[in-house]
């Protein structure tokens, strides 16, 4: 589909800005990395006024995510 979206003629100026494939790996590994933080930050902006027990385990969870997905995915 964006082939044939970057080989229309109004599109001819952006066409060199095509990610390729191993741009797009890239791009899913940053997002595996940030769901973390993001989910964290989502925790953390759940309650109105998080008290430190909350943070603390939110963080502890954070690190063990990141941990284990360092593991998963070591590159």
């Amino acid at each position: 589909a964006l082939d044939y979206f970057f080989m229309l003629p109004a599109q001819c100026d952006i066409s060199d800005f095509k990610l390729e494939k191993m741009e797009w790996l890239i791009l899913q590994d940053i997002e595996l990395v940030l769901e973390i933080p993001h989910l964290a930050q989502q925790w953390m902006s759940a309650e109105s006024t998080p008290t430190l027990g909350t943070v603390v385990l939110t963080f502890e969870e954070f690190i063990t995510r990141w941990q284990h997905l360092s593991k998963l995915v070591p590159h």
